[in-house]
């Protein structure tokens, strides 16, 4: 029998509510302890979408370059400003946090510009966006590629570099970890390695 993961795209608190209960009626009625169902976006979530997102282990699907590109800083309704697009919360309620591009509806890709945005919450204009809702470094990237794999069932493959995993990696041309935090959406990628193959070399590109 084929059994389909779910991602539903919701903004609204009430939606966001209403959708978790219609996940937690669905788990209820039809028991299934390995389901990986999603809520995409999930921008405001109540206290009520929290406690059910970490019952029925619903991960928010975030994508963390809109709030970066969209200027939301400067939003003068301060409930908007001041609770959009969570991480900590997130995080400190128990629900995983997977981080995505949302192309081709961003103007990027760059894994970067997330990672900043979610560890310093400022958008493009460095104004503050929620910036109770910080995340570490580590949380940050953590997001971008061991919940990913976890969401689409290739954890075994992806994620981490172990052995029996694919050789995907990157070689950037600072360190993530002890940069300046402005430093972190200035990232370049040296060379990128994919299954063990590089595809991407930036040092010898276009010679």
């Amino acid at each position: 029998e084929l059994m389909w993961d779910v991602g539903i795209h919701v903004h609204s608190d009430r939606l966001q509510e209403k959708v978790s209960e219609a996940f937690a009626k669905t788990a209820r009625r039809i028991p299934r302890p390995d389901a990986r169902h999603s809520i995409i976006h999930g921008n405001f979530p109540t206290p009520r979408t929290l406690d059910l997102m970490a019952e029925y282990n619903l991960p928010n699907v975030a994508q963390p370059v809109s709030f970066y590109f969209n200027g939301f800083g400067s939003v003068e309704n301060e409930r908007y400003r001041e609770n959009f697009k969570p991480c900590r919360r997130y995080l400190d309620h128990g629900v995983r946090l997977v981080a995505s591009s949302d192309k081709p509806y961003q103007e990027s890709a760059n894994p970067f510009l997330g990672l900043y945005a979610m560890v310093s919450r400022k958008d493009k204009e460095g104004c503050p966006v929620a910036p109770h809702e910080a995340i570490s470094r580590e949380e940050a990237l953590r997001a971008y590629t061991t919940a990913g794999a976890w969401l689409t069932r290739e954890e075994h493959l992806k994620g981490t570099l172990e052995i029996g995993k694919l050789a995907d990696i990157i070689i950037i041309d600072r360190d993530y970890f002890s940069v300046s935090e402005e430093q972190i959406k200035d990232v370049l990628v040296d060379m990128t390695i994919l299954d063990g193959d590089i595809v991407h070399d930036r040092m010898t590109e276009g010679l």
